[in-house]
């Protein structure tokens, strides 16, 4: 286990492909912030897929943006235990996931969270993840260590 990260890396995809799910080539980024560029990747492709859409998974992915957007402020904290639940359920390399919105201003149409983590195997992870009202995620690592 070189590093003490080989088995917590990259995703088969990734190692397979050789691309991230941006189609950033796995070698031009630098060993040492590839897995948090894979845990990002993953969460951004999970929090893009609308639940149900997984026939094998139908709790995989989140629930229509919209409704959540409809239902706002109240649905803000059922969106914060979801992203928690299925952070927490579907990717491995993570644990201790905890969420705080981030305040934005009313004209973005955006909600934006910070998501702190430690990653298994050693290490701490910083995410920004925004969503907007017609349904888009992105997810970004914002900082890391370890």
């Amino acid at each position: 286990m070189a590093n003490g990260q080989s088995e917590l890396g990259e995703s088969l995809f990734e190692r397979l492909s050789g691309l991230y799910a941006d189609a950033t080539p796995v070698e031009a980024v630098p060993r040492s912030q590839r897995r948090a560029k894979s845990i990002a990747d993953h969460l951004h492709r999970m929090f893009n897929t609308r639940q149900g859409s997984v026939p094998q998974l139908p709790d995989y992915g989140l629930p229509d943006i919209s409704e959540i957007y409809r239902r706002l402020p109240g649905s803000l904290k059922d969106l914060e235990e979801t992203l928690i639940v299925l952070t927490q359920k579907y990717e491995p390399r993570l644990e201790r996931v905890r969420i705080r919105p981030v305040p934005t201003s009313p004209n973005e149409f955006r909600l934006t969270f910070e998501m702190a983590a430690v990653m298994k195997g050693g290490g701490r992870i910083l995410l920004k993840t925004s969503f907007t009202s017609s349904g888009e995620t992105d997810v970004e690592a914002m900082s890391r260590n370890g």
